[in-house]
């Protein structure tokens, strides 16, 4: 159950974050629209979508940063709808950075530490120091350790690189030791390899931070869904302001709830091609479209047995449409569609093909890197339909 802020309420240790119908608009525009979801304790969860889509604008509202259209917003015990930004136990960590350039490495570690002030009356409510220097120092010392950072200490952000000064404003949040870290696309503005490299610090971190029995719920916002694949306990996949999905990444792969999440979720991206009618012949069904014939196996069939006679879209993930000639074809395989190389593109262990199919469909094949497949070779693709889905033509919403 969800409780009311109390005056003068302890600040509780629990750390998740609930999210209950929640709505945000500027003006005659709705960027979020109706919004649940709940963040569990410890959790690293997420958010992820196209440019617009409202990850951030939710990340500003956990914070406090924006004020809510309509429904609340829980951190731990409390509704925080109404509770300004630093009484809220959160530290968030910017793209920008957003460290101070004329302090040192540890002044910018420090600062908040400084700043923070517990209240003693109401004339002045907070005019005593939380943290003494000390403290402040073991703090800071502990938060640079834990990142690399005790020997750059005393330099000056200019005197860093990229990848430094984000570890800087990842220690300025841990040295908080707060209920929730919320993180806005802080990798965005690093190089591939250095980001490679800190995603694989912030995975880290967050279990150190778990062992240390320290709270550790994260939200983070990502565009880039390689990044939520592999930090993310679980995902939340947003468009157009709506919540369309939230699971583990590999329920998100391979369950999409949509055509939207199963385009977004994987790379390269699930072929989604027709629409295509659904037939049923010689005991069977099967989804044609023009030359092209693909005839459902009985579980995936079961599943469109109210389809015959309509239509629907069929996806298929690339790694899942091999050649002849690979290792991952069964030798009794038999769902084959007759393709055409148009492009080839080796990737070193793997090679990427796009290929054309019946119908003027042009899909995207992932093979083993010794496929014999060159451009304008033809050959018959097998499908491995046990992990293949359909979507309905109209809502988009898979069917299986």
């Amino acid at each position: 159950m969800v409780l009311p802020l109390a005056p003068n309420a302890i600040m509780a240790r629990m750390a998740q974050v609930v999210l209950s119908n929640v709505t945000k608009a500027f003006g005659d525009v709705v960027v979020v629209r109706d919004v649940s979801l709940e963040i569990a304790d410890g959790e690293f969860l997420v958010l992820v979508g196209p440019s617009g889509c409202g990850k951030s604008t939710c990340l500003r509202m956990i914070a406090g940063l924006e004020e809510i259209t309509s429904g609340s917003i829980a951190i731990g015990p409390r509704v925080v709808n109404d509770v300004p930004p630093q009484d809220r136990d959160i530290a968030m960590v910017f793209q920008n950075y957003a460290l101070y350039p004329h302090m040192s490495v540890y002044d910018n570690l420090a600062f908040g530490l400084r700043l923070k002030r517990e209240p003693t009356g109401k004339v002045f409510p907070r005019t005593r120091r939380v943290y003494s220097e000390p403290a402040i120092r073991e703090r800071v010392d502990r938060a640079a350790r834990m990142l690399g950072l005790s020997e750059y200490l005393q330099r000056k952000p200019r005197q860093l690189s990229g990848g430094q000064r984000q570890r800087v404003a990842l220690g300025r949040a841990i040295v908080r030791e707060p209920q929730v870290f919320l993180m806005d696309e802080p990798l965005s503005n690093l190089d591939a390899k250095l980001r490679v490299q800190t995603r694989a610090e912030l995975i880290l971190l967050h279990e150190q931070l778990r062992d240390a029995g320290k709270s550790n719920t994260m939200v983070y916002v990502t565009h880039d869904q390689v990044e939520a694949m592999t930090m993310g306990d679980r995902i939340a996949v947003m468009k157009d302001g709506l919540l369309q999905q939230c699971d583990t990444p590999l329920n998100l792969y391979r369950g999409p709830a949509n055509r939207f999440v199963a385009e977004f979720i994987g790379s390269p991206q699930m072929n989604v091609f027709g629409p295509l009618d659904v037939v049923s012949a010689n005991g069977s069904l099967q989804l044609r479209r023009d030359d092209l014939t693909i005839t459902l196996p009985a579980e995936k069939a079961a599943r469109l047995a109210g389809f015959n006679g309509t239509q629907v879209l069929f996806g298929i993930r690339p790694e899942d449409i091999a050649a002849p000639d690979t290792s991952r074809v069964a030798a009794d395989a038999t769902n084959t569609v007759p393709v055409k190389v148009q492009v080839r593109e080796p990737m070193g262990s793997t090679v990427q093909l796009q290929l054309e199919a019946p119908g003027g469909f042009v899909v995207t094949s992932v093979l083993d890197a010794d496929s014999s497949a060159w451009h304008g070779a033809a050959f018959d693709a097998v499908l491995d339909l046990s992990k293949c889905h359909a979507f309905d033509p109209a809502s988009e919403v898979a069917l299986f």
